[in-house]
């Protein structure tokens, strides 16, 4: 179950499309990597400053920016105290309800993942994943599934083999330890939908991409890492566009990304509006213009980091 949750969180969370954040669609400029950075190193230990914001009410809540960027919960400070007396804990999908079956919907049936990323793509792919997954396990899995497959094998390659708990699924286990209720905005069946109504042709692109750029992943990768962990908002968020490298990948983003955010929030202001609520989402959807904590600020919502 512990291996089926870690793959789960790395195809439904920061792979699902090329780590873009819920703000407003840029206009396409080709990115360029940032070689003065050079590969950043891999930190552990204590965030000095978490994305966590307090929203204002007779009973306030809090808002955490998770990332399953190579950050344990535990290392911003949020632990079992942090969740004393909260009313209800919100995340966007319960990994830990996730079983093989719905995995199995993202199955083409007459298709091959080679239609999508080309030949030469498919056998980088296979060549990079060997000992890791078999052809046979991508063939006939849908682009989304072996971006994911790649980027935890990246990540692990990154962290040495010693990737931290995905942090929502630590969240969840303290939450049920502590008999508070878990609230998940959709169900791993909806989140595989969402998934799969983003065309192939989309997606294949986007893979082939990381496929033929794996220095340059590797750095995005790190710096995603390396920039949730010093904590500036302007910083992660200009990492974080880099995902939109390709004019493809603003699709992409729109579908998997804004798209479902309009759906999550009337759960949220009902949440917010209770008070006392404990809410953990990637930090993709909380940051830019048209994230989710500038939409709830001009709903009416105070909003503030906690410092």
């Amino acid at each position: 179950m512990v291996r089926l949750v870690r793959v789960w969180m790395l195809l439904l969370g920061l792979s699902a499309c090329p780590s873009a954040p819920s703000h407003g669609v840029p206009v396409y400029t080709p990115a360029e990597p940032d070689e003065t950075d050079g590969p950043l190193p891999i930190e552990r230990g204590p965030v000095e400053q978490p994305f966590l914001y307090q929203v204002e009410a007779n009973v306030p809540s809090l808002i955490l920016g998770t990332t399953n960027a190579g950050v344990a919960l535990a290392d911003t400070t949020i632990d079992g105290h942090a969740l004393n007396n909260v009313r209800v804990v919100v995340v966007d999908m319960r990994i830990d309800e996730m079983t093989p079956r719905d995995l199995q919907r993202a199955r083409m049936r007459n298709d091959s993942l080679e239609t999508w990323i080309g030949t030469v793509a498919w056998r980088d792919l296979i060549e990079e994943l060997l000992g890791v997954t078999t052809p046979d396990d991508l063939r006939a899995m849908r682009p989304w599934y072996a971006y994911g497959v790649l980027v935890g094998h990246r990540t692990r390659q990154i962290f040495e083999g010693d990737v931290p708990e995905p942090m929502s699924y630590s969240l969840t286990g303290l939450a049920d330890e502590a008999g508070i209720p878990v609230r998940a905005l959709e169900t791993p069946a909806e989140r595989v939908t969402a998934m799969n109504a983003i065309p192939n042709d989309l997606l294949g692109e986007v893979l082939a991409h990381v496929i033929e750029h794996p220095t340059r992943h590797e750095l995005h990768l790190r710096a995603l890492c390396y920039k949730y962990r010093a904590g500036d908002e302007d910083a992660l968020l200009a990492q974080l566009m880099t995902g939109l490298e390709l004019e493809t990948s603003r699709e992409v983003y729109e579908r998997f990304y804004l798209r479902r955010f309009e759906g999550w929030l009337p759960v949220l202001r009902e949440e917010l509006d209770a008070g006392n609520a404990f809410i953990a989402l990637d930090i993709g959807h909380l940051l830019g213009p048209q994230g989710m904590l500038e939409t709830l600020r001009g709903l009416g919502y105070s909003i503030e980091r906690v410092e």
